[in-house]
């Protein structure tokens, strides 16, 4: 009988942790670009075009104006575009998707972020897609833009965030909080979830539709609880056919299948299905992320305070199995970064 119930408990734990042990581990990884940091100094918002073939757009965190930039895959600054009137409290993260208030594609960029949890309510700003290769962008300074659209919630209770996602088929955003140190301090029960919020900008209303536990995203959960640093969600994207997502923490990017339709966290498995290995290296820190077109790779910007550091760089990672010559030279840069 003992021996009965070991082996149920054991096909019990294999069945709970069966899905991550099975997700692929991914890991092919290769540099795209060098972007200069005289205008992106610590992007934690990142987002593809649509429209625009090869443009991405990006934003500072805190500390910065209203603004954002659009620059290519090559590496060359488009332009700047400031919101005129808005204002940067803290933000964290870009989603893109289709307009809510008008027709085309927007931007929505996320005033989400909370260090010090000293307020409950969040901005998302929504902004048609400028053209980045327009006679304007092109000149020196910004373009100013007045045609955005602002969306105000309020969580009623203090959560800090840098993850957000607009899932077109539900018109929704969905946020993802971080519990880091003051967490902790001010909430020891909220230690190691990041709790997902439903945020309906129609209807205004606010929904906690449940939390994960970031502390699986590690394999030794024991290390984790004691150095609970890696696995803060730092970011997140939605792929383009809103069939899955992906959390970006300091070190992994964390990717989840979502269901079809308008209500895609119903049901959710708290199971990953894959696991992109972030580059590492000196002053490394990856905030902003976004899906290829085809949605089977990711590109990730990386984030240094170093100031021996010029450039910014952009990384494509997906699950290619075997090596290739560009992820060679990868690995190469990375050995000696």
């Amino acid at each position: 009988m003992m021996l009965f119930k070991r082996c149920i408990l054991s096909l019990n734990l294999f069945l709970f942790t069966a899905p991550n042990l099975l997700a692929s581990d991914c890991k092919h990884t290769e540099i795209v670009a060098k972007i200069s940091r005289k205008s992106m100094k610590e992007v934690s918002g990142l987002a593809l075009s649509r429209t625009y073939p090869r443009v991405f757009w990006g934003h500072n965190d805190a500390g910065d104006g209203a603004r954002f930039i659009a620059f290519h895959l090559n590496g060359q600054r488009l332009g700047r575009f400031k919101l005129d009137g808005a204002t940067n409290r803290d933000y964290e993260d870009m989603s893109f998707g289709p307009c809510l208030k008008s027709e085309g594609d927007c931007l929505y960029i996320g005033d989400i972020g909370n260090n010090e949890l000293n307020r409950t309510d969040l901005t998302i700003y929504e902004v048609p897609e400028p053209n980045p290769f327009s006679k304007e962008a092109q000149k020196k300074g910004h373009v100013k833009l007045k045609n955005w659209k602002k969306h105000t919630f309020d969580l009623k209770e203090p959560h800090n965030s840098e993850a957000l996602i607009f899932h077109k088929f539900a018109s929704k955003f969905y946020l993802f909080t971080k519990s880091h140190r003051l967490t902790w301090e001010k909430y020891p029960q909220n230690k190691g979830k990041s709790f997902i919020f439903e945020l309906d900008p129609k209807e205004k209303k606010v929904k906690k539709i449940g939390h994960l536990n970031t502390f699986q995203f590690k394999r030794n959960r024991k290390k984790a609880k004691l150095k609970p640093r890696s696995s803060f969600v730092t970011g997140a994207a939605v792929s383009p056919k809103g069939d899955k997502f992906i959390l970006s923490t300091l070190k992994h990017g964390i990717e989840y299948k979502l269901n079809k339709g308008k209500d895609p966290f119903n049901p959710f498995s708290q199971n990953y299905s894959n696991k992109y290995r972030f580059p590492r290296f000196v002053g490394a820190q990856i905030e902003a992320i976004t899906y290829d077109q085809d949605g089977k790779s990711i590109y990730i910007l990386s984030e240094s305070t170093l100031k021996k550091n010029k450039y910014l760089r952009l990384f494509k990672v997906n699950c290619q199995k075997g090596i290739s010559l560009k992820h060679m030279q990868f690995k190469v840069w990375e050995f000696f970064n």
